[in-house]
C-alpha cells in the first residue's frame, strides 16, 4: 500500500515586482508549511497500517537539501522533478510534470495526498488538475483520514457539516487548513542507519514536450498582482494607557 504526497518548496521570503507582474523569490527555500498537515496524515497511516510513503516535488535542484530533511519524518522515498524547461510553469504546466511522473514512475500508488493551498499561491487548483490528468477521484477540503477494511475513510468539511466517505479505488485527497495535525521529525527515523537520498528526475527522463511545460505550456495570463499585506504600524503603550487611549478616541471623534 502506497501514498504519494505532493510537497511544494517555497521561498522563505517573497516580494512583489508590480512592473513585471511577478513574485520575486528569495534564494533560501523552505517546505510549504501547510504540507506538513498532509505529511502528518500519510505518516500516521504508515505507522498504523504499514503504508509506504513517497514524496514528489517539482522544484529547482537547490531544493534537494530541504527535501532531504523529510526522511526524518518517516518518508520512504523523495523524488525531485527538476529541469530548466520547468521554470516559470503555472499550475497547468506543473500538473503536466507531476502527473507524467506518477503515471510512468510511481504508478503503484493507492492514494495521492496534497494540501488545498500553498503559502506562495492561493489558487487551490493544482490537486484537482493532477487528479484530472491521472483520471482518479478527487476529494478536497479534507479534515482527517483513516483506514478500515481496505477502505480509505475520509472526513470532508462541507460548509458547516462534515461528511464521511469510504474510498476503495485510487483517489487524490487534498487537506484543509482546518486539519490541526502537523508532522514532526522522529528520532527513530532520523537515526535510521539506512541512509536515503533524494532521487532526481529531469526532463531527460520524463521526456515532456517543451510546449507542455514552462512558459510555453502555461495557460495563466497575469493581469495584475496585489500585495495584500498590511502596512499597519503600532506603538507599544507601557504607561499612562488610559490617558493615551482617551486622546486617541477624542481625535477619532473629531475626525
Amino acid at each position: 500500500m502506497k501514498i504519494v504526497v505532493l510537497v511544494k518548496v517555497i521561498p522563505k521570503n517573497i516580494e512583489f515586482d508590480k512592473q513585471l507582474k511577478r513574485i520575486k523569490r528569495s534564494s533560501e527555500s523552505v517546505i510549504n508549511p501547510t504540507d506538513f498537515i498532509t505529511l502528518s496524515a500519510a505518516i500516521e497511516l504508515k505507522n498504523k497500517f504499514g503504508f509506504y510513503v513517497d514524496v514528489v516535488s517539482m522544484a529547482p535542484l537547490s531544493a534537494k537539501d530541504v527535501l532531504s530533511k523529510l526522511f526524518d519524518y518517516g518518508v520512504d522515498r523523495v523524488f525531485l522533478l527538476s529541469h530548466m524547461l520547468f521554470a516559470n510553469s503555472d499550475v497547468y504546466a506543473t500538473s503536466n510534470v507531476i502527473s507524467k511522473f506518477i503515471q510512468n514512475f510511481d504508478n503503484d500508488y493507492d492514494y495521492v495526498f496534497a494540501h488545498n493551498f500553498s503559502s506562495d499561491g492561493l489558487t487551490g487548483v493544482l490537486p484537482g488538475e493532477v487528479a484530472s490528468k491521472l483520471s482518479i477521484l478527487y476529494i478536497s477540503n479534507v479534515l482527517q483520514v483513516d483506514y478500515e477494511s481496505n477502505f480509505l475513510v475520509v472526513d470532508k468539511l462541507d460548509k458547516d457539516e462534515i461528511n464521511r466517505f469510504r474510498i476503495k479505488n485510487k483517489a487524490l485527497v487534498s487537506f484543509s487548513n482546518e486539519s490541526k495535525k502537523k508532522a514532526l521529525p522522529s528520532l527513530y527515523y532520523a537515526f535510521n542507519p539506512n541512509e536515503k537520498t533524494v532521487e532526481i528526475f529531469s526532463n531527460d527522463v520524463l521526456k515532456l514536450d517543451g510546449s507542455e511545460v514552462g512558459s510555453d505550456g502555461s495557460k495563466t495570463i497575469v493581469k495584475d498582482i496585489f500585495d495584500l499585506r498590511s502596512n499597519f504600524q503600532s506603538d507599544l503603550i507601557t504607561e499612562n494607557g488610559d490617558k493615551i487611549i482617551a486622546e486617541i478616541l477624542s481625535k477619532e471623534v473629531q475626525q
